[in-house]
């Protein structure tokens, strides 16, 4: 509350979240006048979050997990390519077989080992190798669970993304293993769940090159307000990271407390 206070006065501000001197400007379709230090300020908080997660960039232009999703693959995917996912019954989003099908994508699903409670390894690696994917998206959707899918981010050839919104703050805290370590390239989230965050998604990727500048120039397209407030409150909220370890323990202590219970 005391941060809100500080930064109401950004809400609703149509604000770039490029960084761009004299020149750039001068080409630019939208002129914001008068706002390049908050512009500078939110290339440094994109800076703080692709540090905090060991990425090579990071952007806060997004608004929500599912506008993620659509944003993202809008962005790097064309239509009639295939995705391979999680399906509702392994923990995946319940909408984004049909938000990825909606943008002409094929969408084929991970098997599932039952009895394990997790993905099939042996049998998903055999149908990457049938089908040849150009995407492996891991979009769990439910956070009591933290599976091992390094074997999906050690794969050559399709691009890989993970959904971590409900795994932030562990991620974040070095509880859990970082996806971008395992090699996944892209890593997406929102920070109104497991992180303590405003309403605002988030993406990092693991390394620039033209994946990165592909997603950017698709978002500024997509996206025509980078929401600077919740922005801001965002990389505040990164900065606490005492708060965040207390933050983080007493959540997973919780989490065991309800699993016991529910056993």
């Amino acid at each position: 509350l005391a941060d809100r206070e500080h930064t109401a006065f950004l809400h609703g501000l149509y604000i770039s979240d490029k960084d761009r001197d004299r020149d750039a400007q001068k080409d630019a379709i939208v002129q914001f006048s008068g706002r390049g230090a908050a512009a500078r300020d939110i290339t440094a908080i994109h800076r703080l979050l692709a540090d905090a997660f060991g990425a090579s960039e990071g952007s806060l232009r997004l608004l929500a997990g599912l506008q993620a999703h659509t944003a993202t693959f809008m962005s790097v995917a064309a239509i009639g390519q295939t995705v391979m996912l999680l399906s509702e019954q392994a923990g995946g989003h319940y909408n984004t077989h049909a938000i990825l099908q909606r943008l002409g994508l094929r969408t084929v699903d991970m098997p599932i080992d039952s009895d394990r409670l997790c993905i099939d390894r042996a049998a998903t690696l055999a149908m990457i190798d049938a089908v040849q994917p150009d995407f492996v998206f891991v979009d769990r959707s439910e956070g009591l669970r933290y599976e091992d899918f390094s074997f999906i981010g050690q794969l050559e050839g399709p691009t890989t993304i993970f959904d971590a919104s409900h795994f932030v703050t562990q991620i974040l805290t070095r509880r859990y293993e970082n996806p971008l370590a395992w090699g996944f390239d892209l890593m997406l989230f929102t920070v109104h769940k497991s992180f303590p965050g405003p309403q605002k998604a988030a993406i990092v990727g693991r390394e620039s090159g033209e994946l990165w500048a592909r997603l950017q120039r698709g978002l500024s397209t997509l996206v025509s307000s980078s929401h600077v407030e919740n922005t801001y409150l965002t990389g505040l909220v990164l900065l606490r990271e005492e708060w965040l370890e207390s933050y983080c323990r007493r959540m997973l202590d919780t989490a065991s407390a309800l699993e016991a219970a529910l056993l």
